[in-house]
């Protein structure tokens, strides 16, 4: 087994398989994730290449496909698809929950965008992270409100752009 240095004991035991699966079944958690972005979308399209592409990480979960780190590049292979929906190679993960999702949304690396500290707050709260819950907690108590959604201009999943 390969072994980690981020702090992921509260996840179950890592099950999961590479497998195809239909893009119009790929769903973002709206609870966590991030707005659709439009623009890195394009640019992951125009510069798309097999050779360099991540599979997705999925969770399934009640029966249902959750993208929890990947919806931009499913996005662009729509794109690249004619804007129709097509199969895409996914690592699936199994035996997750939504708090565990955002866990690791909120923790993702590699090439992804980095999270804006409201984002990250967002998805420690959807993940009852004790330290993000006692920190709104606090602040609350003091008058301060978030907001936990940057300043960009984002795509919503029902197809409606936002300037926020």
């Amino acid at each position: 087994m390969i072994h980690s240095n981020l702090n992921l004991s509260s996840l179950p035991e890592c099950n999961f398989e590479v497998r195809y699966v239909d893009s119009v079944l790929l769903n973002p958690c709206a609870e966590y994730q991030r707005l659709l972005r439009m623009g890195k979308v394009a640019k992951i399209a125009a510069n798309f290449s097999e050779y360099i592409a991540n599979e997705p990480k999925v969770s399934y979960r009640d029966g249902r496909f959750y993208v929890f780190d990947g919806q931009n590049t499913v996005e662009a292979r729509r794109t690249c698809n004619g804007g129709k929906d097509v199969t895409i190679r996914c690592k699936v993960f199994y035996g997750l929950t939504k708090e565990d999702e955002a866990t690791l949304f909120a923790i993702q690396t590699g090439n992804a965008t980095c999270l804006t500290a409201g984002e990250r707050l967002r998805a420690n709260l959807v993940a009852e992270n004790p330290d993000a819950l006692y920190f709104v907690g606090i602040t609350s108590n003091a008058g301060v409100e978030f907001a936990y959604i940057d300043r960009c201009n984002c795509y919503h999943p029902d197809g409606k752009e936002e300037k926020t």
